[in-house]
């Protein structure tokens, strides 16, 4: 209905919901269950179409639907199609309320089993009954029989007097009243036959009228199972596809991570040595620094040695007095003695980055 009036126009009144899932279902449902309407099918105005959700509303059974269909089952059927059938979404049952109440459709199998089972039980009260009956009149029978042997001397002595007295007429009366209490006892056993025979009838007549009313409900049934199974093939099957792409894709991504593995080792490997071989030539480069900063600083030593060494000698000689004066021939004089160059230490190296040379000295 909601649907109606959105597509009619009136958008204020209509609330689209998950609950017309709930309408049509319960709308097919009627119709599976039910022979077509004259006054149901193609409505022309909306007057008729507003009649009709009201109808199936209100009155989703008739009289004259389902006329096998009586007492308790047809009026929960009839209940839960008003309820399914609510015009107002508000009152409506959702989809899993009406999944639940779908159980309603097997009340009438429930009940029918409940008068087969309380005809069983009226058989086995009737059976018994007989039973009874029958271990009753045993059991008189055996009694009267122990009663009988017991008193077999004084019954025959009895009988004698009897036949004295009576001349044989009391022998006939005894005969006669057994023979009246055998045809009693008969005649009940034959109405106790009778009365299981019209049950066993009554009995098969009940089950084969419920066997012919739940044929089509049986045969609903096999349809849903039929489908259930094709659904759960489905299901199978999409797991199994999605197994093997899975496992699939689990040996793609073990491959790749064993040979990203292997890559890593390498590379790992490579930078290993190459770190080595830099710690390596940093304790070269280390020893190197050491000696050549000890050299430096033995260089330095030396060059401020000499340095001082030059200041001395650049330093003006302090006057002296002059001697006498000697005739030319008689002191000749003689030449300045010449200094030799210091020589280079052996331990000092030559040609050192940033030490100044050494000066020869004067």
């Amino acid at each position: 209905p909601e649907q109606v009036m959105a597509l009619s126009g009136f958008a204020a009144g209509a609330e689209l919901s998950a609950k017309m899932d709930t309408y049509c279902l319960a709308t097919t449902l009627l119709a599976s269950l039910l022979s077509p309407r004259s006054e149901d099918t193609d409505p022309t105005t909306p007057l008729a179409l507003a009649n009709l959700f009201e109808r199936r509303e209100l009155v989703p059974l008739t009289e004259d639907d389902l006329p096998g269909l009586t007492g308790e089952p047809r009026t929960l059927l009839a209940a839960a199609l008003k309820h399914w059938l609510a015009r107002v979404p508000a009152d409506r049952a959702t989809s899993s309320e009406m999944a639940e109440g779908l159980d309603v459709l097997l009340a009438e199998e429930r009940e029918a089993a409940a008068v087969i089972e309380r005809l069983f039980a009226r058989q086995r009260v009737a059976l018994q009954r007989v039973r009874l009956a029958l271990a009753a009149m045993l059991v008189a029978g055996v009694g009267a029989g122990l009663f009988t042997y017991s008193k077999r001397e004084t019954l025959r002595l009895a009988g004698e007097l009897a036949r004295v007295r009576a001349a044989g007429v009391a022998s006939f009366e005894e005969l006669d009243t057994c023979v009246a209490a055998h045809a009693l006892t008969r005649r009940d056993a034959m109405a106790c036959e009778e009365t299981r025979r019209e049950q066993d009838d009554s009995h098969a007549g009940e089950l084969a009228n419920i066997a012919g009313q739940s044929g089509a409900a049986r045969l609903a049934l096999e349809r849903r199972m039929d489908n259930a199974r094709l659904e759960k093939r489905e299901c199978e099957d999409d797991a199994k596809t999605s197994g093997q792409l899975c496992t699939a894709d689990k040996k793609t991504l073990t491959d790749t991570l064993t040979t990203r593995t292997e890559g890593f080792g390498r590379e790992r490997d490579r930078l290993t040595g190459e770190r080595d071989d830099a710690r390596r030539k940093s304790g070269i480069c280390d020893t190197g620094l050491v000696l050549a900063t000890a050299s430096r600083a033995e260089c330095q030593g030396d060059l401020a040695s000499c340095i001082e060494d030059r200041e001395t000698c650049m330093s003006p000689p302090e006057p002296e007095t002059p001697p006498a004066p000697v005739p030319a021939a008689a002191n000749p004089v003689a030449p300045p003695p010449v200094v030799a160059p210091t020589p280079a230490r052996p331990s000092e190296p030559s040609g050192t980055q940033g030490e100044a040379p050494t000066a020869p000295m004067p």
